[in-house]
């Protein structure tokens, strides 16, 4: 689910190497408690089986890239 273990590691691990590597990251894994509560859900109620984005999740990863594509571009 969200806070397995494996999960935790991966993320770590992604935030690492962008950093390792000077690039920026879309950290959607530690925007979901923010989002969640501005929605007034949950994080599992924003997620189809605990781990991948239901309706709601997809809306956030869509806020975080279109942030990040716009200030890349400009």
């Amino acid at each position: 689910g969200f806070e397995s273990p494996s999960l935790l590691a991966y993320n770590d691990a992604l935030r690492a190497l962008a950093k390792e590597l000077k690039l920026p990251l879309v950290d959607v894994h530690a925007a979901y408690p923010a989002f969640a509560a501005k929605k007034k859900t949950t994080i599992t109620a924003m997620l189809t089986d605990g781990m991948h984005p239901g309706d709601l999740g997809h809306e956030l990863v869509a806020e975080l890239l279109l942030a990040a594509i716009r200030a890349a571009v400009r």
